[in-house]
């Protein structure tokens, strides 16, 4: 062995320059790992671009800086690049060369490199080990004969030896999806602090601030928090100003170029930190990696096996020859090994894998570049056809929540087929994917989008007579009418009744009718309206569809109640509510007995009013599955706050009457909704009232706050109202709240942030931190949204 000059004996880089952003949780809990004796074996992984070079960097920084402050710990600190190798078999002859000697020859190189290290004290850090990952066991070897060394690894997938303690480097913090415009919400993300920092060293002045808070967060959240896509990024600020950079992003690796001389060649283009991993990958797995980036929003095995075809049949004609080597399962955890992936839980509690959206990017290049695109575009467009075929039908039937849950997990792939087939100009299969995702999207409050597809499937598409061009016509119909374009509405559904009545579709034909009768009640045409909803009882009832019998006559019930024939109304709700039941249909259900609700507040019965909104809830409720399980479904949300409202109201109640009728406003308001009759002037009536025995100022700040409520808060408003009503008094508040504590906690249920409640209240932003801690901690909650919830419903604010 002989000594290597000093000039070229690899050392540990000089620190970086730059400082290490939104890491130092990390630092701490690794420079811990690393000093406890039992883990001598540490393993950063990440994907490509999250700073894992960095960190371990900075760790051996900071043991250093412990060292010479305190004189203890006297470890050695050896950085030893393996980039630029590639056999495994010589990283030990990497490491003894950074230890500044060099072993000559090829055989027994292991215990040679033991006696230069001999009694040394070492933190060996080994970066970039993914490549010759087969030379693990050399690690595990070193670590059992010399007993001073530890060892610090940075690898894109994990090393799998014994002993080995994993530490996964995540991408940076973003700022949180609700509160991305909020400067404080910003200023408080890691990764937003990256770029305003690489940003601000480029561009003299620049800051971030109220008018770029929300781009930036924009800009962040589009490049997955990836460091190293964010400095790259933010370096063409110099060029461009944020909203045009954020604009430029639609092809992020076109973008996030021209990185630092003096960084690695892997490290100067995002596209070249991804392509390090990716080959690295067998055949086999670039293949499969390729295919499955047309997922978006994550995938599950049942779709991966869809798409990247049966391993143990062979490849079809269109996809290549020959049998795969790998089943879809062991594609699938090695690609999330090596950091190309990232697994999680599904809504159904199975496995769920998506990819970051930057390496998604990179794959669908290499999709597009193998010529096999197309194909497997249809193979996930017939994907997507299954999943939502089989909702069509299942969503009427009760507790629709987790199937409405499951359609929703899927809603980005499914947005990604349809756009697909309209580009690829293939209207039939655009004309289905829509017609069947209708149902949807009117129950999870997306009128518009869905609206617009469907629109364009019907003009696109084939006009002949199909099933599915009755069922996109009336989903487009009943869209129209939800944000307030009756006519346009009545068009869609009097082509749906058509085409259906021509098909001899008469199920189809009595759904249609009903919801032509729902637009001539909703406007006040009643006549019209029982007209058309008799003509749906009868097809209905001869062709023995109980969902549509059930519907039309809770819809009778709504025009006796908008007459003012609350007898009649009465009678037709509760043979709605009957068949209703009998079928296990909730959404005539919901209908029948909320009408009932209405008609009993109407009729001066206050308590069993609150217990029939009670029953509502137990209809469409989270405890049972139903719509308003997590809060969602403004619609339905707003319905109900509106009708608990009025029923406060009448019953002397003008402060929470007004903040329901403000509540269901708000939640209107966020899916379009108009507000219909025939309870619409009776709700008008109750909100002039409130107003005016509570007076102006008073009024208005009641209405603010209800308007504001977030969806949690406004059903557990509802919840505190009907239990108030219907002689069942709100738990005591025992938390022991100060004044200045309930008032945070005021503005908390409204969702404002701690920066604007400081604001507010006038005081400081650490001095809100302090007050919501102390308010979650005497709730007995972990987070705001609960404690906004706890707080309406024991009557706290």
């Amino acid at each position: 062995m002989t000594m290597v000059d000093p000039a070229d004996a690899p050392t540990v880089p000089a620190a970086v320059l730059n400082s290490l952003i939104g890491r130092e949780g990390e630092v701490a809990a690794l420079v811990a790992l690393v000093a406890d004796p039992s883990a001598r074996l540490v393993t950063l992984t990440g994907p490509g671009g999250v700073g894992k070079t960095r960190l371990a960097l900075r760790v051996v920084d900071e043991l250093r800086e412990a060292a010479a402050r305190s004189g203890a710990d006297r470890r050695e600190a050896i950085f030893v690049p393996l980039a630029a190798i590639t056999d495994p078999a010589l990283v030990p002859s990497a490491i003894a060369a950074a230890l500044g000697v060099r072993i000559a020859g090829d055989r027994a190189v292991v215990p040679r490199l033991v006696a230069v290290i001999g009694g040394r004290r070492l933190l060996l850090v080994l970066d970039n080990f993914e490549q010759v990952v087969e030379a693990a066991p050399i690690v595990t070897d070193l670590l059992a004969v010399c007993p001073g060394v530890s060892i610090l690894v940075t690898s894109r997938e994990t090393l799998r030896v014994a002993g080995e303690h994993l530490m996964p480097v995540e991408p940076l913090l973003l700022p949180a999806s609700d509160g991305a415009n909020d400067l404080a919400c910003a200023g408080a993300s890691a990764a937003v602090r990256l770029f305003v920092a690489r940003a601000a060293a480029l561009r003299s002045g620049f800051v971030l601030d109220q008018t770029n808070a929300a781009t930036i967060s924009a800009i962040c959240c589009r490049l997955d928090g990836l460091p190293l896509a964010i400095e790259l990024a933010a370096a063409w600020i110099v060029l461009l100003p944020p909203a045009t950079l954020l604009a430029q992003l639609a092809q992020r690796l076109a973008v996030l170029t021209g990185g630092r001389r003096d960084a690695p060649a892997r490290q100067q283009t995002m596209r070249d930190a991804i392509a390090w991993s990716h080959d690295l990958l067998t055949p086999s797995e670039q293949r499969g990696f390729r295919r499955l980036a047309v997922f978006v929003g994550g995938f599950d095995l049942e779709a991966a096996e869809a798409v990247d075809g049966d391993p143990r049949e062979p490849s079809s004609s269109a996809l290549g020859s020959g049998e795969w080597d790998l089943n879809t399962l062991d594609l699938i955890a090695s690609l999330v090994a090596k950091n190309l992936m990232r697994a999680g839980v599904g809504v159904n509690g199975g496995m769920r894998v998506g990819m970051l959206e930057t390496i998604r990017e990179f794959g669908l290049e290499r999709l597009a570049a193998s010529g096999e695109e197309e194909p497997i575009r249809q193979r996930h467009v017939a994907w997507a056809m299954a999943v939502a075929e089989a909702s069509v039908g299942t969503l009427r039937q009760a507790t629709p929540s987790g199937r409405l849950n499951r359609i929703g997990e899927e809603h980005d792939n499914l947005r990604a087929a349809l756009r697909w087939c309209a580009t690829a100009h293939q209207p039939e299969h655009l004309l289905r994917l829509a017609a069947a995702l209708g149902e949807f999207w009117g129950l999870r409050d997306h009128p518009i989008e869905g609206l617009a597809w469907l629109s364009r499937a019907l003009a696109e598409a084939d006009p002949a007579p199909s099933l599915a061009r009755a069922d996109a016509a009336f989903h487009a119909g009943q869209m129209a009418h939800y944000q307030g374009d009756d006519d346009r509405g009545t068009a869609y559904l009097m082509e749906a009744l058509a085409v259906a009545r021509e098909l001899g579709a008469d199920e189809r034909v009595a759904l249609v009718l009903c919801y032509l009768g729902i637009i001539a009640e909703d406007t006040g045409r009643y006549a019209e309206a029982e007209a058309r909803l008799g003509e749906a009882v009868a097809v209905a009832r001869q062709s023995g569809d109980g969902y549509a019998l059930a519907l039309a006559l809770a819809h009778l019930g709504v025009v006796g109640y908008g007459r003012g024939d609350l007898a009649a109304a009465t009678a037709r709700l509760e043979a709605a509510a009957a068949t209703a039941r009998t079928g296990g249909y909730w959404l005539p259900a919901f209908v029948a007995e909320l009408y009932l609700a209405h008609v009993t507040t109407e009729r001066g019965d206050h308590r069993l009013a609150a217990n029939r909104y009670r029953e509502v809830l137990v209809i469409v409720g989270p405890k049972h599955g139903g719509l308003l399980d997590g809060g969602r479904d403004a619609d339905t949300l707003s319905r109900i706050a509106g009708g608990v409202a009025a029923l406060a109201a009448a019953a002397g109640q003008p402060e929470r009457a007004l903040r329901l009728f403000a509540a269901a406003a708000g939640q209107r308001q966020t899916v379009n909704l108009a507000l219909a009759l025939p309870e619409r002037a009776t709700y008008e009536r109750a909100i002039a009232t409130a107003q005016h025995r509570l007076g102006a100022p008073v009024a208005s700040g009641v209405w603010t706050t209800g308007h504001a409520l977030l969806p949690e808060a406004v059903l557990a408003e509802i919840v505190a109202a009907i239990d108030l009503l219907s002689g069942e008094p709100p738990g005591e508040s025992r938390y022991g709240l100060t004044v200045r504590e309930t008032e945070v906690l005021r503005w908390i249920t409204v969702g404002r942030s701690n920066q604007q409640i400081a604001e507010a209240l006038s005081i400081s932003h650490r001095t809100v931190t302090t007050h919501v801690g102390h308010i979650l901690a005497k709730l007995g909650v972990d987070n705001r949204a609960e404690a906004a919830v706890l707080a309406v419903r024991d009557g706290l604010v």
